[in-house]
This record gives structure tokens, sequence and C-alpha cells, in this order.
């Protein structure tokens, strides 16, 4: 696993403040498999859909690192629906072109650029601010729907 072998130690040598939230039916069994696991992780195995929408309101920044996969990311979609900040990988939204121009995201091919990129948003408050408020207005403007489904 990517996010903790590689990312969650570079994130916590610079900055052990910023924590992972990791959820999900198999984050668990992760846990179990990785004995050393940073500080800053932690699994909360599987959560109910209102445990999983306060996620989405109180967090600060949602992280997509996926680089193999196919079809939509329904997290990806999740997040977005709350205007929940996104940083992720380019494979993250693959199939979402309303996304590409409203989110930040950086290959993940050198871990040490990814994290910087990810704390450069995630403590810039106006640029997260920003980015909320673009999802936001692309998903439920009447206008940008009425443009975009009705022309």
């Amino acid at each position: 696993m990517w996010i903790i072998q590689e990312f969650a130690p570079k994130l916590y040598e610079i900055d052990p403040s910023i924590n992972i939230k990791i959820c999900g039916l198999n984050s668990s069994d992760i846990k179990l498999k990785h004995e050393l696991i940073c500080e800053n992780v932690t699994f909360l195995g599987r959560v109910s859909d209102q445990e999983l929408k306060d996620l989405f309101i109180s967090s600060r920044l949602f992280l997509s690192p996926i680089i193999l996969g196919s079809g939509i990311k329904m997290k990806v979609l999740e997040a977005s629906s709350y205007g929940c900040p996104i940083f992720c990988t380019p494979e993250s939204i693959s199939g979402l072109d309303y996304l590409t121009d409203l989110v930040n995201s950086c290959d993940r091919n050198d871990v040490d650029i990814f994290v910087k990129e990810m704390i450069d948003i995630f403590y810039n408050h106006d640029e997260l601010l920003k980015q909320s408020k673009k999802i936001l207005n692309k998903l439920y403007d009447m206008q940008n729907i009425s443009n975009n489904y009705f022309n």
C-alpha cells in the first residue's frame, strides 16, 4: 500500500500534525498486515453512510492517490458532491472531465513532490475554499446544468 509505506511516512517527517483517515471494508485487514504504521494514519474500517458524509464535510482535503483501475471513481464523485476539496492523481479523475480544471492533481511517481504539492494545497485555505466553491457551482448551478444537459 503506497499510502502507508511511502506517502504517510514522508508526510509525517514534514508535518506530523496532518492526519490521514482511511475507511472502507478492507482497511482493518490492511492495518493487520503492516506492522509499522505512522502515527498520522488512522484506520476507521467500515463506516456508516452518515459517518462517511460527516467525514467528507469535516475533512480539509480528500486524497485519492489511485494509479490503476477502470471506471468512475465513486469516492471522488462522492467527495465532489459535498464540495470537499480534492487532491488526487490524474487517474483518479479519469472519466470525470468536469473535475479536471477544478481539482489539484499530481503524478505520484515521485513521493517527495506528491507530498510537497499536497501540503502546499492543504495549508492554502483560500485555494481550498476556491476549489470547493468551484466544484459546488459546477455541480449545482442551474445555468451550468442547463448549458451542459439541454443544449
